[in-house]
């Protein structure tokens, strides 16, 4: 089973090189040309690859797997994988090289999009230089403001389908949306009276996997629950019952069992990519308001076009 797990992933990843190759357009080789033409160096360091004479270091090899998915990249570094890449990669900087000879450096086309590529990863060099390194005091602080959030629980849960909803109904006739919360509103009244929530999620739930367990979907991350429901789950104490809830989903009522909150450590590398990427945000929002940009209202239409900033007289 191994073996075939083995191929397919090999298989995959072929695939996904070649997507690589086409998202980088003409990848290293053109990198290497426009840098010569310009006096800039390219990343210096022992060659391991030359493909008609045009050498590819291992750290320009290593930045070439980092643009494969990072599923694949665990394969990518065995001594089989490394050697597909590396086939990969010559096959795409000979097409280059036979590009260059038909003449795609002086196509508008193929400019147009090398700009637009360089623009990605310029900007996102920029993106990781904003973002910064946060430090333990800001952490700790995101930490104690959201700590609820990074606690886990079990969670139990009884739905009740709506036409519309992607939950479907057990008796294939799912209740209009109104009609579904009223009967989600009824359940909750039996279940606050002193019902069982797990035998009650057994017999009415329409989501047929947690029904079958009693309404149970296990120990949750708090993470791992769709925005829109986070806020009520988070606010519920350990055995209390939620009021019918709506999502894409279904009309969910939810119970949360015993909380287990999770150490600083634990959710430390977590919090840095939240830190970071709020960060990031806020600096380009801030960079986009100062910038001055123009649309053209006959390509854009009236919503785009610049706003008439009304005088003190009007």
């Amino acid at each position: 089973m191994k073996k075939h797990i083995l191929i397919a992933i090999a298989g995959t990843l072929a695939v996904c090189i070649v997507a690589a190759a086409a998202a980088i357009h003409f990848g290293f080789a053109t990198i290497k040309t426009r840098n010569s033409v310009a006096g800039l160096r390219v990343i210096p360091g022992n060659v391991m690859l030359r493909v008609n004479g045009q050498p590819v270091t291992e750290r320009e090899f290593a930045l070439y797997v980092s643009t494969l998915p990072e599923q694949m990249q665990p394969y990518a570094a065995t001594p089989g994988g490394r050697k597909q890449v590396a086939e990969q990669l010559a096959r795409l900087l000979v097409l280059q090289q036979e590009a260059q000879k038909l003449g795609a450096q002086t196509d508008g086309e193929v400019l147009a999009r090398l700009n637009l590529s360089d623009a990605n990863v310029v900007a996102q060099w920029a993106a990781e230089k904003l973002a910064g390194t946060p430090t333990d005091a800001q952490l700790r602080a995101e930490y104690d403001k959201h700590r609820d959030e990074f606690a886990s629980f079990d969670l139990s849960q009884i739905v009740v389908a709506y036409q519309g909803g992607q939950i479907p109904a057990k008796d294939g006739r799912p209740l209009p949306p109104e009609q579904a919360m009223a009967k989600a509103s009824r359940i909750e009244a039996q279940l606050r009276a002193g019902a069982n929530f797990g035998a009650i999620a057994a017999s009415v739930s329409d989501d047929a996997a947690s029904g079958a367990q009693g309404g149970q979907l296990g120990n949750v991350n708090a993470s791992q629950l769709p925005p829109d429901l986070q806020p009520a789950i988070i606010s519920l104490k350990p055995g209390e019952v939620s009021q019918p809830i709506q999502s894409r989903f279904g009309v969910h009522i939810f119970k949360v069992g015993q909380k287990t909150a999770q150490s600083f450590e634990e959710v430390k590398p977590a919090l840095q990519r939240q830190v970071q990427q709020a960060t990031v945000t806020a600096s380009v929002e801030k960079l986009q308001k100062s910038a001055k940009i123009d649309y053209d209202p006959k390509f854009f239409g009236a919503a785009l076009a610049i706003p008439t900033v009304p005088t003190a007289t009007q």
